[in-house]
């Protein structure tokens, strides 16, 4: 008699085995792919907040200049909001040159004290001490993200913070992707 050729019984404990295997090929790709999206996430997250850590630093260093330079005048007893004006390049290229390497851009305005609450959207009233004037500065970034920061000069040669804002302007430079079609 001939022997029938093998054959393959696959019977419910295989089949089982089977599923649950294919089961756990798929969590696993899930897995890398789930993976993969968060290490990218993250790497943008970080990169962001270096940018928004350094135009802060920024800002703070500005203001330190700004605050040095109202010392000095106060010490001489020579404070002029002219003079004070015509020196703002000054304290801007110096913080700038103090930040060394991948500085953000400064851009630094004076302001009349009207102007400057209008920019800081303060009401006049809202202010506690009368101003002679202001300071508007917009830090920069190469991302599209900048830091807005108004302060008021008051009489007695000191600053008052008006505004500190960070804005994202709007790039259409993207790749176009629809976010509903709808």
């Amino acid at each position: 008699m001939a022997k029938p050729h093998g054959s393959v019984r696959i019977g419910p404990i295989s089949l089982f085995t089977l599923i649950i295997t294919l089961c756990l090929a798929v969590m696993a790709v899930l897995t890398v792919t789930t993976a993969q999206a968060s290490y990218s996430l993250t790497a943008r997250q970080a990169d962001t907040v270096t940018m928004l850590y350094r135009d802060e630093r920024a800002a703070q260093l500005f203001l330190s200049k700004i605050d040095e330079a109202l010392m000095v005048g106060t010490k001489d007893k020579s404070f002029a909001t002219t003079d004070f004006e015509a020196g703002l390049d000054e304290i801007v290229a110096s913080t700038v040159k103090e930040l060394g390497d991948g500085a953000p851009t400064i851009e630094a305005d004076w302001l009349s004290a009207y102007d400057a609450c209008a920019a800081a959207g303060v009401d006049m009233v809202g202010v506690e001490r009368p101003l002679v004037g202001a300071v508007s500065a917009t830090i920069s970034g190469h991302d599209g993200r900048s830091l807005q920061v108004v302060v008021g000069i008051t009489p007695d040669s000191t600053w008052e913070l008006l505004s500190w804002k960070a804005v994202s302007t709007w790039n259409e430079e993207g790749a176009g992707e629809t976010l509903w079609a709808g």
